[in-house]
């Protein structure tokens, strides 16, 4: 086996340069990547209990017919809510201040369900 040698025109530039050693070469430093910080625990969601809404419209003598002719919202609409859909806001409004006609309490006091958020919601 032979010793490759290059031509005799080639000549070792990069060698012969002054602060041209590998040693001179700047390292890269790592720079750590920032990490979000995450609440400890994250707070319960706050939503209005619609099946509560409906029970206490129920106790004060409310039958679904009377609230479904009252709101001008269909019964299966209504039940759907009650089951535990989100209905829209306007038609939610509608309904809160039905329930605060009739059962004479202000809107702070409805009843409410307080739930922990999922992994996937409190990453967010």
């Amino acid at each position: 086996m032979t010793a490759i040698t290059p031509p005799p025109n080639i000549t070792q530039l990069a060698l012969d340069l002054p602060g041209a050693s590998c040693d001179a070469l700047p390292t890269p430093k790592r720079i750590p990547r920032p990490r979000p910080q995450l609440p400890a625990y994250p707070s319960p969601e706050v939503r209005i209990d619609w099946f509560g809404v409906f029970a206490d419209l129920k106790r004060a003598a409310w039958s679904m017919y009377r609230i479904e002719s009252q709101l001008h919202i269909p019964k299966t609409t209504l039940l759907g809510w009650k089951d535990g859909a989100e209905p829209k806001h306007f038609d939610g409004e509608r309904l809160i201040q039905l329930w605060c006609d009739v059962t004479g309490q202000k809107r702070e006091q409805l009843p409410v369900e307080r739930r922990m958020p999922s992994a996937y919601q409190a990453r967010r």
